[in-house]
């Protein structure tokens, strides 16, 4: 096995943070959608003119908003208003790191 996540696994019970998430952008009236990545990284939202979702399923839960573009072609993460940001490296981009409430309010003001 490769680390492949087929898309019956991405349920509510098995990543609820990532439901939590989706249902508190669909309140706000913005679209959303699990999506499976792989066994590694886990699941994603996609999020139509934002971009990915990713989710941490520690305690406290956080999320990374990704613009869906290869950091190789100029992607970017999501760092305003950010509860931590992780500085770019020589290997890595800088990424902000969001609580549940925080991630709804920037993708929120990213999707406007």
């Amino acid at each position: 096995m490769t680390g492949e996540m087929r898309q019956s696994e991405v349920t509510r019970d098995t990543y609820p943070g990532l439901f939590r998430l989706r249902d508190a952008l669909k309140r706000r009236g913005i679209s959303s959608e699990p999506r499976a990545f792989d066994q590694y990284q886990g699941p994603y939202l996609s999020v139509p003119g934002v971009g990915k979702v990713w989710y941490h399923s520690t305690s406290p839960l956080f999320f990374l908003i990704d613009d869906g573009i290869a950091p190789a072609y100029g992607g970017t993460f999501q760092t305003a208003k950010a509860t931590h940001v992780m500085p770019e490296t020589g290997t890595s981009i800088a990424a902000g790191l969001y609580t549940l409430r925080q991630a709804a309010r920037r993708i929120a003001e990213v999707a406007k």
